[in-house]
């Protein structure tokens, strides 16, 4: 006899039946989406699966349907061309493991889709799939940009790290400038919520080569200069005598990264003033 293929119940605590992304705008059907957890000294983007659906009778659905009299097995496993993940991704599992992103997320989110396969006492499988949706915890704040007098004696300078900013999806402060020590620094809540260290984040400042940035490089004379440092973020200007007759808004990106867990853009405005600010 021909039994029936019903997927389990998803955990209403969690289940979202549709989910758009706020890296690709698509809409995701069956979604899990995950904020990450502290498991291992540290925030990962990472969730147990027996989480993803509803408990039955007090036990989760591994116990559960364990014990139940026509399932021979229960198998879940990354469905094909998905990377970046554990388990294995070329390996089902019958237990409940903790799926976990192995790489620093470098979008908004992640949707990775799950497969798992119920095979019935008569030996039918019923294969179904949902989508686990890893959230970045992190994102850029706002900046205000900096001017710097593009007609100025000499060597033109801009600091751009005080202009850093990576926020919580919470809205609170991760990664800023602080004034005292004239260096970026970790929050309280980095430190003592989400665990980080400063041994895990470094920071990378290069410029958007856009048209304004591209109509200065091309024209300039050959001991001109215009450069960011990319581990101080400080921005140099400097020709050779003439003076510029416009503006040039430049941008210029702090990418800050979280070992294993983040990278967030900074984009900064720079512009380079034709006339004193």
């Amino acid at each position: 006899m021909k039994e029936e293929c019903v997927p389990y119940v998803y955990n209403p605590l969690y289940y979202n039946e549709t989910y758009k992304s706020l890296a690709d705008g698509k809409t995701y059907n069956d979604c899990i989406v995950i904020k990450g957890q502290n498991t291992s000294g540290h925030w990962e983007m990472s969730s147990v699966v027996s989480e993803h659906f509803a408990n039955m009778e007090g036990e989760n659905i591994f116990e559960y349907y364990n014990k139940v009299n026509n399932v021979n097995a229960l198998q879940f496993q990354w469905a094909s061309g998905i990377t970046g993940v554990t388990p294995d991704p070329l390996t089902s599992f019958n237990t409940d493991e903790t799926v976990k992103l192995t790489e620093a997320m470098t979008k908004r989110d992640d949707v990775k889709n799950m497969t798992y396969k119920v095979t019935l006492v008569n030996d039918e499988t019923c294969n179904f799939n949902y989508n686990i949706v890893f959230v970045n915890p992190f994102v850029a704040g706002t900046t205000n940009g900096i001017s710097i007098y593009g007609n100025g004696i000499g060597e033109n300078t801009g600091a751009t790290m005080p202009q850093v900013v990576v926020k919580d999806n919470e809205g609170s402060n991760i990664y800023s400038y602080n004034n005292t020590s004239k260096t970026l620094v970790l929050s309280s809540k980095a430190t003592d919520t989400y665990k980080l260290t400063n041994d895990i984040v470094s920071v990378e400042y290069a410029f958007v080569e856009n048209a304004a940035w591209t109509e200065l490089t091309s024209n300039m004379s050959k001991d001109s200069k215009l450069e960011v440092n990319d581990v101080t973020g400080v921005v140099t200007w400097k020709n050779q005598g003439s003076t510029l007759v416009k503006d040039y808004n430049l941008t210029v990106t702090a990418k800050v990264t979280f070992k294993d867990l983040s990278v967030v853009t900074c984009n900064i405005p720079v512009k380079l003033a034709k006339d004193a600010q």
